[in-house]
């Protein structure tokens, strides 16, 4: 074997590993995410008020939560009917899970109602958790270093931060948290000097910031905001303006 080949052998095996290690890694995770998400909703209005908007999109198609089995305090009355005062897209996300739960496993709210709570839970919320982990990971992967402490770094990030405890209920924070960095990653390959497809790019990250900002107010449009000024001046320096 020469040695060429015998560089190219290390090199498939090394990667072999690599995704062996990674794969391991994101098995535990959603192992650990499979036991801990709740089948209950807090005694916040939070829950509640989201899940009101879920229940009466899918099942009684409207947006007033007067037919709902969810009370909640955080709610205001317009035209005679109560309305949630939450940001709307997250909830019109949790209905599009629930309908897809409803139609594929024939469970509702009023029958199997904890069931429900977990699978929106696990598919709706969740699933941001995992995706921020990969993400993560996947920005790690441009540093030099042990894959081991890197996977340790990525699983670290979901599981010894606050991104944990909030992924255990339905809540807009998870969500937000993967906007915030995917709009980082975004804008930061935007901002690279070898950056490909930079229109794309710049069109994605005003998606994610427009996403973030509905999701996460008014916090999120603070990053949302700041990242399109980075976009905004390095375009005028790429095209000698500033």
């Amino acid at each position: 074997m020469s040695t060429k080949e015998a560089s190219s052998f290390m090199s498939d095996e090394a990667g072999k590993r690599r995704r062996k290690t990674g794969l391991l890694f994101f098995l535990a995770a959603l192992l650990i995410l499979l036991f801990t998400i709740s089948e209950n909703i807090t005694g916040s209005g939070n829950e509640s008020s989201r899940l009101a908007v879920v229940q009466s999109l899918v099942d009684h198609g409207t947006f007033a939560i007067d037919k709902s089995i969810f009370r909640t305090v955080d709610a205001g009355k317009l035209n005679g009917h109560f309305y949630s005062d939450k940001p709307i897209i997250f909830s019109a996300w949790l209905a599009a899970v629930y309908a897809l739960i409803k139609n594929v496993w024939m469970i509702a709210f009023k029958s199997a109602g904890h069931t429900v709570i977990y699978l929106i839970n696990l598919l709706g919320v969740s699933s941001f958790t995992l995706a921020l982990y990969a993400l993560f990971r996947r920005r790690l992967g441009h540093i030099n270093g042990n894959n081991y402490i890197k996977e340790a770094l990525a699983f670290s990030l979901i599981f010894c931060t606050w991104i944990f405890s909030y992924t255990v209920s339905i809540n807009n924070h998870t969500v937000a948290a993967f906007l915030v960095f995917l709009l980082f990653l975004l804008t930061e390959k935007y901002i690279s000097k070898d950056a490909s497809r930079p229109k794309m790019t710049a069109f994605c990250a005003g998606l994610a910031g427009g996403f973030l900002c509905s999701v996460e107010n008014p916090v999120g449009g603070i990053f949302s905001l700041a990242a399109i000024c980075c976009i905004i001046v390095c375009a005028g320096e790429k095209r000698g303006i500033g």
